[in-house]
């Protein structure tokens, strides 16, 4: 029985060094070959040469077992791991995980992502429930964003990292570590047991590019890391010159998203009606805006309603009909003003004359939608010393900007008519029916022509609006959302009935900035609807009174029956009734 044993042995190593000899030959043959053609990469040329070792150390598992001739069935009920031994399973281990392939990349990989959560970021590892353990292998590891990024740039949002945690603090990491780790899931809640895995740690070399608003820059100025590791901060513009050049990449944008998503084209006439959308996005006719999400908006929504008429083709009309619908949306706050006008509860005079009494512009933005309403400015004057006083500053209702305004149209006052007496005026001004506050410099002429009007006896004419700043020597300085002002007041003075002297006093400056309404611009050709561009307080005193503003004279008065004149004498005679 010894020497059996002995024989056994013998044998049993003469059939292993057989088998070692026979597979060397047959793997050797495959492994080296490869091995050649990788030579220049250390990493590759290692790997294989230990699946070479590995298969020659473990060929009972590439040999026919006897458990062949047993069915699953039985197999499972006698012991269900020896499963994992079969012969679907024997080549698993030598498999390879790609979890980055850029083998058609042209150029840097660039990923953008809407939802860069941790685990998409980094990457994870899968397990399967067996039993009630937890297993996992190499095979489970899934590569993240950073790993496709790899080499290239990965631009994300910043409200998204934000929202999602863990997202900003892994991004920061990898800046700083230049290294990457998929780290195994810990959060299974389980009575089993858990097989898990260490992967590699990957170098990481990648451009982050984080895209938000001020809003959320703002929020990530808290960390002192963002300065340190973001330090190339870049500021969108949001317009952009209209010319040929410009115009044509618009168009080619438009192009590239109709093609995309398999909508219709647009005819010449529709893309024309797209720029003119875009340059009142951007408040200034020489200007497109570059807020393509807006004109996306109207390009979806054009394509839907050319759809509904059966048409291959977007045409102006469907253009037209998209913005319409669009405002209509919105616009139910404005109704409800108007109404209110219409029904006079709140007061406003679009037709008549008034002394001391103004109709003012301002403009109302929600969301994505803006639009003005006039707002009735009146004063009262007599004598005292407290000079100009804003009842709305008063009663903690105004802004600090509005508030300087108030002061310049003092400074006006004084330089104008105090170079000869001091003033003994007390004035009170007022946004009647104003009950939610203002701020803004835009009303003070309109604030200074309702002064002049009380001062002088001069009645304003109701039917011209007014906007425009001004600075302590009478120029007029432009304002923003001139064009919806005087559409604000357009649509007010149509709803109460256009007389065809009605019309709005803007800045000179503020010209290139309309961008108005078909029908607006219709009603002015008609010589239904006026617009006055001025430079000076002089100017727009002539246009609402009907009166010659005056000029200085040499002796230090003003021309006769004028109204710098009648506002002069009337400071006079309050210096002289406080001297009494």
């Amino acid at each position: 029985i010894s020497r059996i044993k002995e024989y056994e042995k013998t044998t049993q190593k003469s059939v292993n060094d057989l088998e070692y000899s026979e597979g060397l030959f047959i793997i050797g043959y495959h492994i080296n070959n490869m091995v050649i053609k990788y030579k220049d990469n250390k990493e590759i040329t290692g790997y294989l040469l230990e699946v070479k070792e590995d298969i020659l150390n473990n060929l009972e598992n590439f040999v026919e077992d006897q458990l062949q001739d047993i069915d699953d069935e039985s197999l499972s009920s006698i012991a269900p791991w020896i499963l994992n031994k079969s012969s679907d399973n024997i080549f698993s281990r030598y498999n390879i995980n790609i979890i980055v392939n850029n083998e058609n990349l042209k150029g840097a990989p660039v990923i953008v992502s809407y939802n860069p959560t941790y685990t998409n970021l980094l990457g994870e590892i899968d397990y399967d429930n067996e039993y009630g353990n937890l297993t996992t292998d190499f095979m489970k590891i899934k590569g993240g964003l950073l790993h496709r990024a790899n080499g290239g740039y990965i631009i994300l949002r910043m409200q998204d990292v934000i929202s999602n945690i863990g997202a900003w603090e892994l991004l920061k990491r990898v800046i700083l570590t230049g290294d990457l780790t998929i780290e195994p899931q810990k959060d299974y809640v389980t009575s089993g047991s858990i097989s898990t895995i260490k992967p590699q740690t990957v170098p990481v070399k990648v451009k982050i590019i984080l895209i938000g608003s001020d809003y959320f820059y703002g929020a990530l100025t808290y960390d002192d890391d963002l300065k340190k590791l973001f330090k190339m901060y870049v500021y969108f513009k949001y317009e952009i010159d209209l010319n040929k050049r410009n115009i044509n990449s618009f168009v080619s944008l438009i192009k590239n998203f109709i093609d995309e998503r398999g909508m219709v084209n647009f005819d010449v006439t529709a893309v024309g009606r797209l720029i003119e959308y875009s340059t009142r996005l951007s408040e200034n006719r020489n200007k497109l805006s570059s807020n393509f999400e807006k004109i996306s908006e109207i390009l979806i929504e054009s394509h839907a309603f050319a759809r509904l008429e059966e048409l291959d083709i977007v045409l102006e009309k469907h253009v037209i009909k998209a913005i319409n619908e669009k405002e209509k949306r919105f616009s139910n706050y404005e109704i409800k003003l108007h109404e209110l006008i219409r029904k006079n509860i709140l007061m406003l005079q679009t037709r008549g004359f008034s002394i001391g009494q103004v109709n003012a512009l301002s403009v109302i933005s929600m969301d994505d939608y803006s639009f003005a309403i006039p707002s009735k400015i009146t004063a009262t004057c007599f004598v005292g010393k407290a000079g100009v006083i804003d009842i709305d500053k008063e009663c903690d209702m105004s802004g600090s900007i509005h508030n300087k305004g108030v002061q310049v149209i003092d400074g006006y006052i004084g330089q104008t008519y105090a170079q000869k007496f001091p003033l003994s005026l007390s004035c009170k001004l007022c946004f009647e029916q104003n009950y939610e506050g203002i701020d803004g410099d835009s009303a003070s002429s309109s604030e200074t022509y309702a002064i002049l009007s009380a001062l002088s006896g001069y009645p304003i004419n109701n039917e011209i609006a007014v906007t425009g700043s001004m600075n302590q020597k009478g120029d007029i300085q432009p304002v923003g959302g001139v064009t919806y002002k005087i559409e604000g007041f357009y649509n007010i003075c149509k709803t109460q009935g256009l007389t065809g002297t009605q019309g709005v006093i803007i800045p000179v400056h503020n010209r290139d900035e309309l961008v108005l309404k078909d029908e607006v611009v219709e009603a002015v050709k008609q010589g239904m609807f006026h617009i006055y561009p001025i430079s000076h307080i002089d100017e727009g005193v002539e246009i609402l009174m009907g009166v010659k503003a005056g000029t200085l004279l040499e002796d230090g008065t003003f021309t006769v029956n004028s109204v710098h004149n009648k506002v002069a004498s009337k400071l006079k005679y309050f210096y002289d009734c406080s001297n009494l």
